[in-house]
This record gives C-alpha cells, structure tokens and sequence, in this order.
C-alpha cells in the first residue's frame, strides 16, 4: 500500500549545525553525534529477516564507503549509485532500501523518491539538503537520520542504525528548520559494537597486558597465533590477532582467521538449538533419549535422560575410536596402536601413543573419490559412504556404559546431535545456520567452512600422519565429527573471535540480539545455573568451579559460564560484569599434543587481566 503523503509535511529548509556532528571519541559522544528524527513504526534499530539483505543507494560513492564497510560488518549490503537505480536488485518485503545524501546541492532522481515510498526504507542526510527538492524523499521514507560527513559520523550512523550504539542527539539551532528545533528521537542498544575500554569502566592500561601475555605464548612455541576478544556491557574493548595462521609463520594472522573451534561447539551450536527446542517442547530434559533415538530403543542407553548427557552423567564413554571400523583388519597386525614407543610403530599420534603405518581402509566406507554414495568429506582425497554414520551408531548403540558418575564424553553430544535432527527432521549444519547464524547476521560462523571459504582464510591445523595424511586446513581436527562429514555435535564449528563473540552477547542478553528473541530468557538462566552434583557442569555449559579447580580464572564470579576446546579455544561469560572473554588458537599445528598453552595458563591468565582492569 503506498505511503501517506500526510504522514509529514514540513516546508521549512533542513539545518543542523556541523558542531553537534563532529567525531566524538566516549559513547555519550557518539550517540549524541547521530540524531534521528522520524521512524515509523520502530523501524530503527533495524532488525532484518535472516534473509533480508540491505540495499545503499548514494550519490557519491567514495565518500560513503565508511558508511558501508561499518553497515556490511553487521549484515550483507549492496551499494549502488543512486543514478543507477534500475540496476538495484529486486526488493523483497525482508529487503530494506538505505538512500544516503552525502550532497544536497543534486536532487534525488525520481526513480528514488519511488522506490522509498514503495519499499520498507530509510534516508539518511549527511549534507544539507535543499529543502524543496528533498520533501518526497523525506515524506516517503520510514526513518530519517542525520550525521556529519566524514569516517567516524558514518561509522557512528552505521553503529546507531544497527542498534551497536542508541540514537540520542538533538538538533540545536534557532533557524528555522525542516524538522524543529530540539527534534531527536531516542533509540535502546541492540547489538554489539566497538568502544574504548574507560567507555565501559576498565582500564585500557591494565587491559594492555593482554598483549605481553599474547605474546609469551608466541615465543614459547604455544601457538602459531590467536586471537583475544574482550566485551563489556554490550562493546566490544579488545579485539585482537597475534602471530600466524600457519605452523612456518609465513602467514601473517588477523581478525578474520577463522578457527577450528572444537567443543566450543557444543556451547555455540548443540546448545543454543537444544535450547530452542525445549523452547519449542520438541524436548523436555527429562526426556528418555530412546523417545527421540529409535535405534537405542532396548539398549543399555534407553533409559538416559537428555539432562544427563548435557551434564556428562549418563555414563558414556569418554571416546569411542570409531576409525578402527573403518580399517580393514588384514592390512596391518594388531594392536593399531601402541601406548609406547616401540619397532613397528613409526607414526606418532599422540603424546604417549604411535600407530601402525601402512593400513588400508574399507573400500565400502572410504573412497579417494567424491561420487554420489562416497559423498561426505572426511578430508582432501577422501570421502565416506552413509555406511560410516550407520557404523558409528551401532558403536554407541553397544558401547559400555557404566552406572552413575561423571565422565565428560564427546559421545554425549553427538546423541544430542541425533536428538536435535530428529526433532527438526534437518541436519545440524542447517539447523545452526537458519536458525543461529543467519538471524544474528553472521557469516563467519559456520560448519564446513571450505564450502564457503578458501583455505588461506583459516588458521592451520594439525598434521595428521596417522589417518588423513596431510596438513588439516577446513576440515575438522576431531576424528568422529570427521567421520560425520565435519558436521556433529561435539566439534566442526569453525570461526573467528568476533562472530563467536556475537552468540554469546545473545545469550548474556537472555536471547535477544539485534531486535530479535532466539531463545527464552529464562530457558538459558536455567541451562546455565544449574546445579546437580556430581557434574562440575551446568546443563551442556562448563562453568566457574571454585577453589582454583576448572578452566576459568579465579576471579571469575560463580555465575560464569562457557566451553573450552581442544584445539586451544575458549569462551567464558560473565552475567555479574557484562563481560565475554573470548580465546581462540590453533595450538595443535603442527602438533596436537603440544601442551604448552595450557602448562603456561594463557588462556587462564589473560582472563585475570580482565578482572584486573576492573575498578
């Protein structure tokens, strides 16, 4: 339905003085730097569908690129001159339409003015525009918002658009103006953004320690890289990249790198979709898992509840070496493995353990071919039939399984796997990236990054002498997830800092993020603080254990939650400060029983800091 053109009719000329707009530096600045003064029905913060995309139109392209970059890093954004309107992409009802007036000397073509009464859309003036010439455009579109020219106004309009920082300037000028003086509408914080550490009352100083102990696991050998992210309050102060991607430090490392995140993945992906299916009764956690897996039906596991797996209680073996199946058993002579150095067994494995070289896989599980049976990638050169996945079921089905206790089991996870695929009747990959990724915006997040990513983009692996021969880069460290075509429960979810950063603001939030409710409030206050011995665990999150027993450092209150991984990563939130601690390595390149991250306390000692740089 076409707008109304008595929605706002205002026939004065458009003034705000360029003092209020310069660059600010504080948060308070900042939001008082961005003034937005019309926005039909809530519209900004802008909260997209998890298909919307944004489209800028511009009538200058260079000076709006800032504008942008910032608005392309929280969700996908097409930028087009606005005299090449009929080149825009098609428009969805999910698409929002963002017009930018960087000069107000050159009327909006009339193909514009049309577009922004018939699309969901926003004008955003950086210039003043004349008055008589702008009146449909300011007429049509939904919000209206003002800044000044330059890097930092259009990064502080991108952050204020996109809920990172509030709306919270006014106009002041005692010209006669197209919208009055003192006009400013005040908008509420939706999404993560940057700011200084003294923003959010830590001390940039102290935080700066960081770097030195970064760095000692450099020179120690602990890492090729890393990546250290820090945020409080909703901002994120500290977000940095160390080293290199690969094991010849050869590559330099960033942000962007994207990691092998282990078991962070049962925090990041299992859990926040076993939350939303408890939110759903898809599920309940006293569920029998036999109601959801009909092939442990009149097993040994039938009667194990869902709320024992996700605090490691339900007996499961810590692993299961379910490659041994795939081997065929007269390629080599038993043992596989030794636990010990000793003839016959040249290729190490492990810190304490060497394997028989030579063997041969099963030609009906493992092809050096990708066809259509052999279609799961285990690796670069080989692919596994369905026959492998009906295998690993049958080895969870008749493992032992003793009674009570805790154990931490990876065979925990990948039933909730099983759990979580049955109920939606979709893959685990899918359901993350529909249901997760996509609503928050994030792109590098996700399973089987080679699918949409080179190789030199991610942080280099181990390398894998005993059952994939090669330098691991994309696929998965863990061999079961491997096995599952690099998608499972328990490990597969590759990332960078600042995406894994975004899904734990979501959760410190109580589900919200950018608009948008995933997961109930009170559905996550319960997963992550409850409390029933003998589990260290709350339900599926590792958490503060007091005493100096744990993962976290001591400082951290007894409500801090979160997972670490094996590859050298770790997340830790903190609901009493606000705060998200974020670790990420490839401590296993090339080697995965190096061990010196953790015999120096990196990870331990950088979140000390944190708390070091409190008041």
């Amino acid at each position: 339905m076409r707008k109304s053109h008595n929605i706002l009719l205002l026939l004065l000329l458009l003034i705000f003085p360029t003092s209020l707009l310069h660059a600010q530096s504080t948060l308070e600045e900042r939001s008082r730097s961005v003034i937005l003064v019309k926005n039909i029905e809530g519209l900004v913060p802008l909260s997209l569908s998890p298909t919307g995309r944004i489209t800028l139109l511009s009538d200058d392209l260079k000076a709006v690129k800032p504008l942008a970059q910032r608005l392309g890093s929280y969700l996908p954004a097409d930028r087009l001159s606005v005299h090449s309107v009929t080149r825009a992409p098609s428009l969805t009802a999910d698409d929002l339409l963002v017009v930018v007036v960087t000069r107000g000397d050159r009327p909006l073509p009339g193909e514009v003015d049309s577009l922004l009464c018939w699309r969901k859309s926003v004008l955003l003036l950086v210039d003043r525009p004349s008055a008589e010439a702008y009146i449909p455009a300011v007429i049509a579109a939904d919000a209206i918002a003002l800044s000044a020219k330059g890097r930092e106004g259009m990064s502080a309009l991108a952050d204020a658009l996109m809920g990172g920082i509030p709306f919270g300037g006014t106009l002041l000028d005692d010209n006669p103006t197209l919208f009055p003086n003192g006009a400013g509408l005040t908008t509420t914080k939706t999404r993560l953004a940057t700011a200084l550490p003294e923003d959010v009352d830590l001390d940039g100083r102290v935080l700066a320690r960081i770097d030195r102990i970064a760095e000692e696991g450099l020179r120690a050998g602990a890492y090729p890289g890393c990546q250290v992210l820090v945020a409080k309050d909703g901002y994120v102060v500290y977000s940095k990249a160390f080293g290199y991607k690969d094991a010849r430090r050869k590559e330099p490392n960033s942000t962007e790198t994207l990691y092998d995140l282990a078991s962070m993945t049962k925090a990041l992906a299992t859990m926040p979709l076993v939350m939303m299916a408890d939110d759903e009764g898809r599920l309940r956690l006293s569920d029998r898992i036999d109601k959801h897996i009909d092939y442990l039906r009149w097993s040994n596991k039938s009667d194990v509840r869902i709320s024992q797996l996700l605090q490691h209680c339900g007996g499961m073996p810590a692993v299961i070496r379910f490659y041994e199946e795939m081997i065929n058993d007269a390629s080599y002579d038993p043992p596989l493995i030794a636990f010990r150095r000793t003839a016959g067994y040249p290729t190490q494995m492990d810190q304490n353990a060497w394997a028989r070289s030579g063997f041969r896989y099963k030609s009906s599980m493992v092809s050096s071919d990708s066809t259509a049976v052999y279609s799961q990638r285990f690796c670069k050169g080989l692919y596994l039939s369905p026959e492998v996945r009906e295998m690993m079921r049958r080895e969870m089905k008749e493992c032992n399984r003793r009674s009570g206790g805790y154990r931490y089991s990876d065979i925990d996870f990948l039933l909730l796997q099983e759990v979580l695929e049955h109920s939606y009747r979709r893959g685990l990959d899918t359901l993350f990236s529909d249901r997760i990724a996509a609503p928050l915006g994030l792109s590098r997040l996700c399973y089987r990054p080679l699918q949409h990513f080179g190789p030199k983009e991610m942080a280099e692996g181990q390398r894998d002498d005993f059952l994939r021969h090669q330098t691991l880069r994309g696929d998965v460290d863990d061999e079961a997830a491997a096995m599952l075509g690099g998608v499972s429960g328990n490990a597969g979810l590759f990332g960078n800092a600042e995406s894994c950063a975004v899904v734990c603001q979501m959760l410190l939030n109580g589900g919200r993020y950018g608009g948008r409710t995933l997961i109930d409030e009170e559905t996550i206050r319960h997963y992550t603080t409850y409390r029933h011995r003998p589990s260290p665990y709350a339900l599926g999150f590792d958490r503060q254990r007091g005493g100096g027993r744990g993962n976290t450092c001591e400082e951290a209150p007894m409500n801090t939650y979160g997972h670490t991984g094996f590859t050298g990563t770790c997340f830790w939130i903190d609901p009493t400060n606000q705060i998200v601690y974020i670790f990420l390595s490839n401590r296993v390149a090339p080697q995965r029983w190096n061990r010196k991250l953790s015999s120096l306390n990196i990870r331990t000692r950088i979140q000390s800091v944190i708390y070091d740089a409190l008041p």
